[in-house]
């Protein structure tokens, strides 16, 4: 995937199926929405790799957990909205590094366990 200079993807809204390159995260990009697909994807470990400060995967198909490499996305990640998407298990503890998040929309999915400690330091929310 050679797009030296995009800086923001946006495919919202299409009917676009199959997988996401795990190597759009390793992209210098500022925005990513891929909402509103029918992506069938596992989020990839190297997600936190992204220097994206906002990342939206909304309505899709997302199969596992939230990767834990999410907590390197620290610095930068402003805005995680993942609704109504298909998460099923628990929150890692990494999520509450994201000490810049402003809008975190996880709901309509099917969570489960406790709310990491660590999301009580996100006093940007």
């Amino acid at each position: 995937m050679c797009l030296p200079s995009v800086r923001y993807v946006d495919l919202r809204f299409n009917d676009l199926c199959g997988p996401v390159p795990p190597a759009l995260f390793d992209k210098p990009l500022d925005a990513i929405f891929l909402n509103d697909n029918r992506f069938d994807l596992e989020l990839p470990d190297n997600l936190g790799n992204s220097p994206a400060f906002v990342l939206v995967l909304a309505n899709l198909r997302l199969r596992g957990c939230i990767p834990r490499s999410m907590g390197r996305m620290a610095g930068t990640l402003v805005e995680l909205v993942a609704l109504n998407s298909g998460l099923r298990s628990c929150l890692p503890q990494e999520l509450g590094w994201l000490r810049e998040l402003t809008l975190l929309d996880l709901s309509s999915n099917q969570l489960q366990g406790m709310l990491p400690e660590s999301m009580a330091g996100l006093h940007s929310l």
